[in-house]
């Protein structure tokens, strides 16, 4: 997989499609996908009234990346970690970014005037059935 990084995306293309899972802003559910992209904002990209699924689809138009599983957050992408790990024949590659402008714990009260997320991208070296990709997604997190 190859990963760049330009001003407000990170953008990961795999050689070929990929089976996968995610809720994803665009892209969420069970996929087949070649991109996986990360698009920064600032709060005032996205005020209340504006749908986000809309927002990142004419983003992605823009850039000639649709399609893709595309995320969106606040953190600032170029201080994303790359973890790689081979055990027993198996590789596992995870990419995140963290942006903790809304940091929450359970039962707090939602807020909708900041944005944060944690954005984490699993890979493994082998096809997965799907059953299998939602135990991995469910570890993951």
């Amino acid at each position: 997989m190859r990963i760049a990084l330009e001003p407000s995306w990170l953008i990961l293309n795999f050689r070929e499609p990929q089976q996968t899972l995610s809720w994803a802003v665009q892209g969420g559910g069970f996929q087949t996908a070649q991109n996986v992209v990360w698009h920064q904002i600032k709060n005032q990209d996205l005020p209340q009234d504006r749908d986000p699924h809309l927002f990142l689809l004419e983003k992605l138009k823009a850039k000639g990346l649709s399609p893709a599983i595309a995320m969106l957050t606040s953190a600032e992408l170029s201080r994303y970690q790359d973890v790689s790990k081979e055990l027993e024949g198996l590789a596992v590659r995870s990419i995140g970014t963290v942006g903790m402008t809304n940091a929450l714990r359970v039962g707090d009260t939602a807020s909708l005037n900041a944005a944060g997320t944690i954005n984490l991208l699993c890979a493994v070296s082998r096809p997965l059935s799907q059953p299998a990709l939602v135990e991995a997604l469910s570890i993951a997190v």
